[in-house]
């Protein structure tokens, strides 16, 4: 019984995750009741499971926070980025690329709304970590240092601004990314 009670709880991560990545698709192409709904039946699906501690609830929670800051719900998406962090933290640690990323998220979140010093803490801490662990790639860093380099534009640091937004663009080309994806 217990093995097969694992082995269905590894189903249902599965499928959640595979409905999470359909979700934050969704919210890539701006079909936002379409990746609420996917990312809603994923959290179901884990609750269901009794897989409220996984990583893969911290990664839903973030497409749902990130749903509501695109639908300017700052206060249920700041709640959810919480509740997003404290799920990766708790199941990865600090120094997962999934934490790295949702770091980044948090960061925008902050600018647009204004607060560029939370944004760039966020985004510092995310270099960091880059910096610190394997878990980046160049496109990750790219991101992050795009950002970065916008935040710093905003508060008129604009010569590190300009030096981190060039950086962004050659690991970009290094990377061979899509023009758009900074």
């Amino acid at each position: 019984l217990s093995v097969d009670q694992s082995a269905r709880q590894a189903d249902e991560e599965q499928r959640a995750t595979a409905l999470s990545n359909v979700a934050a698709l969704a919210l890539d192409r701006g079909n936002l009741a379409e990746a609420e709904q996917k990312a809603r039946s994923a959290v179901d699906k884990l609750n269901k499971a009794g897989l409220q501690d996984s990583r893969v609830i911290g990664l839903v929670l973030a497409n749902l926070a990130a749903i509501s800051h695109k639908q300017r719900n700052d206060d249920e998406a700041l709640r959810l980025y919480s509740q997003a962090t404290e799920a990766i933290l708790k199941s990865d640690g600090a120094t997962s690329g999934e934490y790295v990323h949702l770091l980044s998220e948090i960061g925008v979140f902050d600018f647009d709304r204004g607060d560029y010093r939370e944004a760039r803490e966020k985004d510092l801490q995310a270099l960091d970590l880059i910096g610190r662990t394997s878990v980046s790639n160049n496109r990750q860093k790219a991101i992050v240092e795009n950002n970065l380099g916008l935040v710093l534009s905003a508060t008129a640091d604009f010569g590190e601004a300009n030096r981190l937004l060039t950086e962004a663009v050659a690991l970009l080309q290094a990377d061979d990314a899509e023009p758009g994806i900074a």
